[in-house]
């Protein structure tokens, strides 16, 4: 027995007698095939590939017809018009048939009959096409910090992977990106490369994609950041260490005494990053009287930031006392309980009562308890006392609390002027350690739970198992690994017909066994998995 057929022949022995009692099962049984089976490989984009089907007889026959039965796929078709053709013993026919890349992707299996009046003969020629199959260079791309009104550029790779040259159509999502888009040649088992440009107008974060299409079919989406404090993951970027990255509102991630949980210091600078100076502080006129309680900037004496004149002594107090203005040029007022004058002493010249503590201030200036200590505008201390009269005892001490939030930084509150911010407050994400368990952001979509470097935001569908993320070998487990939406995908599919055990595979290690066959083929064993044997067959 010879094979006719190009490279890629191959015979199946194991079919011989079924097939040949195929042949010759029509009502004349002097037709036969000299070769039952021709498989014409994996097809490449090459050439088309042809298989030659001899047919031979014992007696004298007249050829009715030759016809392809389709059984799988297409791409098909017979060389040659055989009507009215002669076979008798000793002149055999040969009959070629033709297949190419215009067969769908996957197994192809035609049946060739050929026709007499008294019966028939037939052979099957089988192939299989490789649909194109592409793998980038990167997953996913994360620019980092990009200046506003600034451009980076990335090279991706694109593979083919598949044994068909093919052109891969690059388009780019919406927002700020831009890159070469068009159509990208790739020839089989080599590779082509594209260049990814992003133009950032802000240090707003960026989110985006680039998508690479084969035929109109999207292939894989790329993801792209830049600015978003590295792939979700928070702080990547925060260059001083101080708990928060420019993006998420560090005005100076140089320094990490500049920041918006930093409290405001009387030093000219802006340390909580409101593009205010020196607000609250002894050095700022927070009260608008062009004074301020004045500040030693370490020039020796006392400054205020601006034009604003040293030595106000109720700065940042005084829209509780109808709008007049207490400063050192200003008049005192009998008997209203204000230092008006800033010279030290309350209501000089009024007729208040004694002041019994000496403190200055009198009972009807608002003097709250007889000692020296305790007076309106006095420092609060820890001593249990209310000192400065407004109702609070210790306030501003670790064991107040300040903001009222039921917890004081003793109780372990971290940040004891926000009432967002406790032990036990909800975890927000925004960049803050809200519930003050030292962690930032933690089980949000923002931050990476599981430390495998994918977050919820861009696509871990198990932030709490290290072995789920986007780009994670598949393995047979039952579980997503790589989050595109399958479990297991090929990881069971051994004969590579593109079914699986789990997608009803009923003999994996056959590739001509599959759900998606629809006939059998007459050699022992279930082709198309409907639980039956050869049906049909003689």
């Amino acid at each position: 027995m010879t094979c006719l057929v190009l490279s890629g022949c191959l015979i199946r022995p194991d079919l011989r007698d079924s097939a040949r009692a195929v042949a010759n099962g029509g009502s004349n049984d002097c037709l036969s095939v000299e070769q039952e089976w021709v498989d014409l490989g994996t097809l490449t984009s090459d050439a088309d590939r042809y298989a030659t089907l001899v047919f031979q007889a014992s007696c004298d026959v007249t050829v009715t017809g030759v016809v392809l039965e389709g059984q799988l796929g297409d791409g098909f078709r017979i060389l040659g018009d055989y009507q009215d053709y002669e076979v008798s013993p000793g002149n055999p026919l040969p009959i070629d048939v033709n297949t190419s890349l215009s067969a769908p992707a996957g197994p192809n299996l035609t049946r060739v009959v050929l026709q007499t009046a008294g019966g028939s003969a037939s052979a099957y020629v089988s192939s299989r096409v490789e649909a194109p199959k592409i793998r980038l260079s990167r997953g996913g791309h994360d620019f980092g910090p990009v200046d506003p009104n600034q451009s980076q550029t990335a090279t991706v790779r694109i593979e083919n992977e598949s044994l068909v040259d093919t052109d891969v159509r690059v388009t780019t999502g919406s927002g700020v990106l831009t890159t070469w888009e068009g159509s990208y040649y790739v020839p089989a088992g080599q590779s082509s490369t594209v260049t990814i440009q992003i133009d950032v107008t802000d240090l707003s974060p960026v989110a985006s994609y680039v998508d690479f299409a084969i035929d109109g079919n999207s292939q894989t989406q790329m993801p792209i950041y830049a600015n978003d404090c590295g792939n979700g993951e928070v702080n990547k970027y925060d260059f001083d260490d101080d708990g928060l990255a420019d993006c998420f509102g560090d005005c100076d991630d140089g320094d990490d005494q500049v920041g918006p949980h930093v409290r405001e210091v009387a030093d000219h600078e802006d340390q909580d990053c409101d593009t205010r100076v020196d607000e609250g502080t002894a050095g700022s006129d927070d009260d608008g009287d062009s004074y301020c309680e004045g500040f030693d900037y370490g020039a020796g004496t006392l400054q205020c930031h601006g034009t604003a004149t040293p030595g106000d002594c109720t700065d940042g107090l005084d829209a509780s006392f109808d709008g007049d203005v207490a400063h050192p040029s200003h008049p005192e007022t009998p008997d209203n309980g204000i230092d008006d004058n800033c010279d030290g002493t309350i209501d000089e010249g009024g007729t208040s009562p004694s002041d019994p503590d000496g403190d200055g201030f009198t009972e009807a200036a608002g003097d709250c308890l007889d000692d020296p200590s305790v007076f309106p505008g006095a420092n609060e201390l820890a001593d249990g006392k209310d000192n400065d009269c407004d109702n609070k005892v210790d306030e501003g001490f670790d064991g107040y609390d300040d903001d009222g939030d039921g917890t004081s930084e003793l109780n372990g509150d971290c940040n004891d002027n926000d009432v967002t911010i406790c032990p036990g407050c909800a975890e927000n994400s925004r960049g803050v350690d809200d519930d003050c368990d030292g962690t930032i952001d933690e089980g949000s979509d923002f931050v990476d739970d599981d430390g495998d470097g994918d977050t919820e935001r861009h696509g871990d569908c198990d932030d709490d198992n290290i072995d789920v993320h986007r780009g994670a070998d598949e393995v047979v487990n039952g579980d997503d690994d790589d989050c595109d939406g399958r479990v297991d995908e090929g990881v069971l599919d051994v004969d590579g017909d593109g079914f699986s055990v789990t997608d009803g595979d009923c003999n994996d290690g056959n590739y001509w066994a599959s759900p998606q066959m629809t006939v059998e083929l007459c050699d022992g064993a279930d082709n198309n998995c409907d639980g039956t044997v050869d049906e049909g067959c003689d």
